[in-house]
Formats: C-alpha cells, sequence, structure tokens
C-alpha cells in the first residue's frame, strides 16, 4: 500500500483510532509518510546504539544477506544481524538496499 491507499483505508482509520484515540490520522498520504520516516529514525537510532553497546561489551555478530525481487521487478539485498542472547539465537533485519545491475556474489560483497 501506498501512503495515500492508506488515508483513504476506513480499515486503517478505524483501527488507528481504536489504538490511538488522542491521535489525529493524518489527512494526506505526506502526514503518513512523516510518522512513518519518524519511527523509522527513532528505530533505526535506537538498534545502532543497541548494536554498537553491544560490541563494546565484546559480544560478536554475523551478517546474512537474501536478494529479494517485488512484484514490481525491482532487486533488493536484505541484510540481517544475528547475535546471541542468553543463549538464545536472535536476528535483526537492517533493512534493504536496492540492487542495481548483476547481482552475483562479488559484487555484492563490494
Amino acid at each position: 500500500m501506498n501512503f495515500e491507499q492508506i488515508v483513504n483505508s476506513d480499515i486503517i482509520a478505524e483501527h488507528v483510532k481504536e489504538k490511538f484515540p488522542t491521535k489525529n490520522f493524518p489527512k494526506n498520504g505526506s502526514g503518513v509518510a512523516k510518522i512513518v520516516r519518524g519511527f523509522h529514525e527513532d528505530i533505526k537510532a535506537k538498534i545502532k546504539s543497541w548494536i554498537q553497546t553491544h560490541l563494546a561489551e565484546g559480544h560478536f555478530f554475523s551478517t546474512t544477506l537474501d536478494e529479494w525481487t517485488s512484484t514490481a521487478g525491482r532487486r533488493f539485498l536484505n541484510i540481517n544481524l544475528h547475535y546471541f542472547e542468553n543463549g538464545v539465537d536472535k536476528e535483526i533485519n537492517l533493512g534493504m538496499v536496492p540492487i542495481y545491475g548483476s547481482a552475483p556474489a562479488l559484487n555484492i560483497k563490494n
């Protein structure tokens, strides 16, 4: 769904009013985009801080990469961070970056 579709969805508007009764639902897609981008920046800062703390405490990470293609044919590289916490294997999805051109292993590495 794009941001305009979210604004025009009665189901989403009802859900937002139920979950956040004191908040005003945006009137246009740019209002929704602003909320989503703000949420993204907050979470990104928290994850970055957590990673730095985790490394400073002497913990380690490993990463995996997955190629993903959208229904529109756009290709992305999904980046996952793996770690152990209290003996349990955990994972954080760090996001997706667009892939332009061919993507053999050596190009992905670079």
